[in-house]
């Protein structure tokens, strides 16, 4: 037991005793190991994976804290190379078109403010799928050496995707004013959709984590399903009318996309029974999630520690 973790229990003006090197007390959570193991209670999981969400938040904090200097610690440009990427594949594609090297027609609406409105979703979207397998990656040198809740590494993740997709909507919105495109009068439900399509994506990473952590094949498989997926969503092209619904229901991302669309823009909302029922399925998604990542960890510590 470390000195400093007993000055502190002391200083809180606990009364504890030695006990075979464990520190006890009324107020303090006690758990058991044993070689025999347990009946599955789902119950006492979610309370024990909830525990751990509020009882982490101030770890999580300083991870989230520590992910932002160290990713833009020797940058020049700071916080631009969070849009960069997107910045210069829609630009790409404004000039395609503008050279008429790819026909797009895109009725009552910008195609530079298309393309950018869709390149800068899909991105955080894709960060969203790999934030939980980046951070497990980031932590393998430790997480078996040092006893702490694991779920602060999904929220610190977690957070980190917000930031960089608030500063995407900032952006947005400047390019919005300077082109002169006028809002919707229903705009302000885009951050509402916009969390949703950055949940269904972190939803679909905590799945993909755990086994993700053990095979490097998933992750390099991941880059090119988000590649080819790129292309099969309307990210630079508008849909034909005539589309088969299948197609819609088929890809999730569409229908999230379109309605954020025509949100910003006061278009009539084509796809949105589509959009609410993957927004359920995004959070209903979260809870199997969490619990793979839950049972998984003592496995998957034990596989990356081997």
């Amino acid at each position: 037991m470390n000195v400093c973790n007993c000055f502190s229990i002391i200083n809180a003006g606990y009364k504890y005793r030695f006990d075979s090197m464990t520190i006890r007390d009324n107020n303090i959570p006690e758990k058991v190991y044993t070689a025999t193991p347990s009946g599955f209670n789902l119950k006492q999981l979610l309370v024990e994976i909830s525990r751990e969400f509020i009882d982490s938040h101030g770890l999580a904090w300083r991870l989230f804290v520590r992910n932002l200097n160290i990713m833009y610690r020797q940058t020049y440009f700071g916080y631009v190379w969070a849009i960069a990427p997107p910045l210069m594949t829609a630009i790409i594609f404004i000039f395609l078109r503008s050279q008429s090297l790819i026909d797009v027609e895109i009725k009552d609406y910008p195609y530079s403010i298309y393309v950018i409105t869709g390149v800068l979703l899909w991105q955080s979207f894709v960060e969203a799928i790999n934030s939980p397998l980046k951070m497990l990656n980031s932590a393998a040198s430790y997480i078996g050496k040092i006893n702490f809740p694991k779920v602060a590494l999904l929220t610190a993740g977690f957070g980190e995707v917000v930031f960089n997709s608030i500063i995407r909507g900032m952006i947005l919105i400047v390019f919005y004013s300077v082109s002169g495109t006028e809002f919707g009068k229903y705009a302000l439900m885009v951050p509402v959709c916009y969390f949703s399509l950055i949940l269904l994506g972190f939803a679909m990473g905590i799945l993909i984590s755990p086994i993700g952590l053990l095979f490097k094949d998933v992750e390099k498989g991941m880059a090119i399903i988000t590649y080819a997926w790129f292309f099969l969503t309307p990210v630079f092209y508008a849909l034909p009318e005539n589309i088969n619904l299948f197609y819609i229901y088929l890809n999730p991302v569409t229908p999230m996309l379109i309605t954020i669309r025509e949100l910003l823009h006061g278009d009539e909302l084509l796809y949105l029974n589509v959009y609410v029922l993957y927004s359920l399925l995004s959070l209903f998604a979260l809870l199997p999630g969490l619990i793979v990542y839950r049972l998984s960890m003592p496995f998957l510590i034990e596989r990356v520690e081997a």
